[in-house]
């Protein structure tokens, strides 16, 4: 889906694509920074996939729009870590 009619779909006007290297150490601060500078309420992408460990940073500071759910600013997600107690 186009993001200018997913955009449409939720209400939203899209102002701007910004594409970044979702892997990259800076990424979520220039994300976070380019969100703030925009005044944005939404990201948005055509999946999760797109933004990978991002959608943590996203919505920490606005609603996150996919073509399968929108994730609301201060979603919770699974911890990324998980620690198993082993046995001796």
């Amino acid at each position: 889906m186009e993001l200018k009619l997913l955009a449409a779909e939720h209400n939203y006007l899209l102002v701007e694509v910004v594409a970044f290297d979702v892997d990259s150490r800076a990424a979520s601060l220039l994300l976070s920074q380019h969100i703030g500078d925009a005044e944005a309420v939404a990201v948005l992408a055509a999946s999760l996939d797109q933004v990978g460990e991002l959608k943590r940073a996203i919505t920490l500071v606005c609603d996150l729009v996919t073509q399968e759910q929108v994730y609301r600013c201060g979603h919770q997600w699974p911890p990324t870590l998980t620690i198993v107690a082993g046995g001796q």
